[in-house]
């Protein structure tokens, strides 16, 4: 395999290239452009989640997202089939062209976003961010849902949330003390010639 680290998942043991999985899918007739990302995974450790805008006179569809991750089944592998495709009008890409891989590793992984703002569109990242959440069952429920009370801040519209306080009626479990079974001793002198 050639290329970055960052660009290799493990999936099941193989180890797939997202440069391979990405000339798979551009390969197919319907793809104009593709990207894929590493995805958590509990049954296999990562997958792949692959991002693909289409040619002109295709529609995004349940049955072509299905077709998709049977070509890249067949022209790879079985093991190489994306878990999700997400369609999109475009790429998240820097204001000269680059795909930004960090952002779709970051949407892939659940994890927020980092900095967007060499974006060239930053409504594309959120409408991928909430199809891949969507696509891989991860609705974040309320704050208040997660055990959580929420708090909100008064000059902002944003919800915070943080951990409820520890309970003072419950103490610690003190670690034991450890002691050394044999006392310190000095080497100089247990060397005989």
């Amino acid at each position: 395999l050639l290329g970055r680290i960052d660009d290799v998942m493990n999936v099941s043991g193989h180890r797939l290239s997202t440069i391979e999985i990405e000339s798979a899918l551009v390969a197919h007739e319907a793809v104009a452009e593709a990207a894929a990302a590493a995805a958590p995974d509990e049954l296999t450790g990562q997958t792949p989640l692959c991002f693909v805008v289409l040619r002109a006179g295709y529609e995004p569809s349940e049955d072509l997202a299905q077709e998709l991750r049977e070509w890249v089944g067949q022209q790879i592998g079985k093991i190489a089939r994306p878990k999700a495709v997400i369609f999109g009008a475009d790429l998240p890409k820097t204001r000269s062209g680059k795909i930004m891989r960090r952002l779709l590793k970051d949407i892939a992984e659940g994890n927020e976003l980092g900095d967007t703002t060499t974006l060239h569109d930053p409504e594309i990242v959120a409408t991928l961010k909430q199809e891949a959440a969507q696509s891989l069952g991860r609705a974040r429920p309320p704050a208040e849902s997660q055990g959580y009370p929420a708090r909100t801040d008064p000059h902002s519209t944003a919800v915070h949330t943080q951990k409820a306080p520890p309970n003072p009626n419950t103490a610690p479990n003190p670690q034991p003390q450890r002691r050394n079974p044999r006392p310190a001793s000095s080497c100089a002198g247990s060397f005989q010639r």
